[in-house]
């Protein structure tokens, strides 16, 4: 595909901050790659993060970098997705930095894996909560929406304090209890623990703005809260920011997506 005039701009911008917002079918995530690939003459590839949501979207980004780079091999934690990169980021807390709050998390003391619940376990935590809220008088509530609702209002950072439904406010908090007692975190959890660990732990988050000088980030429209306030510890300090997204296209709006994260940048790019 033959890029326009404007699009060959944004690729040697020498911008800080740059928000490429675009219709579907316009070669944006291609324009973010050619980005990537020319700001790597300025970076090396360890002081990247190119992240976005999904796991298929990511794995087109890794596809495409390599393409552009002749499959020169690329380290694993240069493009990532939102989840994984906050996944390595607790890891790294509970071996690195020994941070208790991380390590409790860990599948052995060794792992580089943490304990995660997701799929049946997940269904089962929640189902926990609800007989140990309702006594098993529960036949009207339905598993899967509340599950949803549970993903939103995290998400979107509410508390089970904030949630109007007293049952659902409830139900909620006992699970939050019976996956930190049992030492699981859901995918949720991997943004805000992530969070709780930047703010309270400046050496941490002082490794990651050191390390991290080029943030790349694809499908922004799909970005929440939790994702958004991880990325408040590291924009101020990189070097080179660019996000890109269709505010009309937010796919992840169930999970509590938003548009507004262009604002802060120093400049807004359309075509």
């Amino acid at each position: 595909m033959k890029l326009t005039v404007e699009q060959e701009g944004i690729i040697s911008s020498n911008d800080s901050g740059l928000a490429i917002i675009a219709n579907p079918g316009t070669a944006k995530t291609t324009t973010l790659v050619k980005s990537a690939v020319h700001l790597m003459d300025k970076f090396s590839s360890e002081q990247f993060l190119i992240s976005s949501f999904s796991r298929r979207d990511t794995n087109d980004l890794r596809e495409k970098v390599k393409k552009e780079l002749d499959d020169k091999p690329i380290p694993p934690e240069m493009i990532v997705t939102n989840h994984s990169f906050c996944h390595r980021a607790i890891v790294t807390a509970a071996h690195e930095f020994k941070i208790e709050e991380a390590s409790r998390y860990l599948e052995s003391e060794k792992s580089l894996k943490l304990r995660i619940c997701q799929g049946m376990l997940k269904s089962n935590f929640i189902s926990e909560a609800i007989d140990k809220v309702t006594m098993g008088q529960s036949d009207d509530i339905d598993l899967s929406i509340l599950s949803q609702e549970i993903e939103l209002w995290k998400s979107k950072c509410i508390l089970p304090e904030q949630v109007d439904d007293e049952r659902r406010q409830q139900i909620f908090h006992e699970y939050e209890l019976t996956k930190r007692n049992k030492r699981y975190l859901d995918f949720s959890d991997l943004l805000l623990v992530t969070n709780k660990l930047f703010t309270n732990h400046p050496q941490l988050v002082k490794y990651y703005q050191n390390r991290i000088k080029v943030i790349l980030l694809d499908e922004m429209q799909d970005a929440n809260p939790a994702w958004l306030k991880v990325l408040s510890h590291l924009i101020p300090t990189a070097e080179v920011v660019r996000v890109c997204g269709d505010m009309d296209q937010a796919i992840y709006s169930f999970r509590g997506a938003v548009s507004d994260f262009f604002t802060p940048l120093n400049k807004m790019r359309t075509f």
